[in-house]
């Protein structure tokens, strides 16, 4: 009998990985713990930068008008999602880390960037920037959605979580009891985000790059 597959991140994500699991022939649940929203931002002045730095697709598809202001500034998005939603705008993605944020951060300072602007989620993942000066602006916000009576009544008896990011994997670990946890399997985006899981879990494992589509072939190969 296959695994359902639960899917926890906001929309619109959570119906793009639903619709990829399908394609795999997974059975998928989705149950988002957050809902994103954009928020207001002051722009700071585009001729202050050599690039920009893009972590989320949702910061993409938050940011407003103003993030056109960029369009001359090359590109460096982590995963390929990201980087195809910067595309759709008519951005030049010169760069898809594959390996996190530290490791897109390192290749932007070999490629002498100086001055990068990074428009983000009010909640984000910390890096170094070593030799960079990152000038960053909240674009968008996730809040609380679902409940854990509503995620207890969503989820199987047994099923495989894809979790995409560490405040995501921390607010399943407070709804889902020590108990419960040994019928969930855990899969996670990154190392990042299966630390913020903690244990406890059926199993837990990380895809070996930060994009959905090595997250459901993990995913494929656990459910089935």
């Amino acid at each position: 009998m296959n695994l359902p597959l639960l899917i926890l991140r906001p929309e619109p994500g959570a119906t793009a990985t639903a619709q990829r699991a399908q394609r795999l022939g997974l059975v998928a649940v989705r149950y988002p713990l957050f809902e994103v929203r954009p928020c207001a931002w002051e722009a700071p002045d585009p001729a202050g930068f050599d690039a920009m730095l893009l972590t989320s697709a949702n910061a993409v598809r938050n940011a407003g008008p103003n993030l056109a202001l960029y369009r001359h500034l090359p590109v460096y998005a982590v995963g390929e999602q990201t980087a195809a939603a910067a595309r759709e705008l008519g951005f030049n993605v010169a760069g898809v880390g594959r390996s996190g944020v530290q490791a897109m951060a390192e290749l932007m300072a070999a490629r002498a960037h100086s001055r990068v602007f990074h428009p983000a989620g009010h909640d984000r993942t910390e890096f170094n920037p070593g030799p960079l000066v990152i000038v960053r602006r909240s674009v968008y916000e996730a809040v609380e959605a679902g409940t854990a009576e509503g995620l207890a009544a969503s989820m199987p008896q047994e099923a495989v979580a894809l979790v995409h990011s560490p405040r995501g994997a921390k607010r399943l670990a407070r709804l889902i009891p020590m108990i419960e946890r040994r019928h969930l399997h855990l899969l996670a985006i990154s190392p990042a985000v299966l630390d913020a899981a903690g244990a406890g879990w059926a199993s837990a494992a990380c895809a070996p790059r930060p994009d959905d589509e090595a997250l459901l072939a993990l995913a494929a190969a656990l459910c089935k």
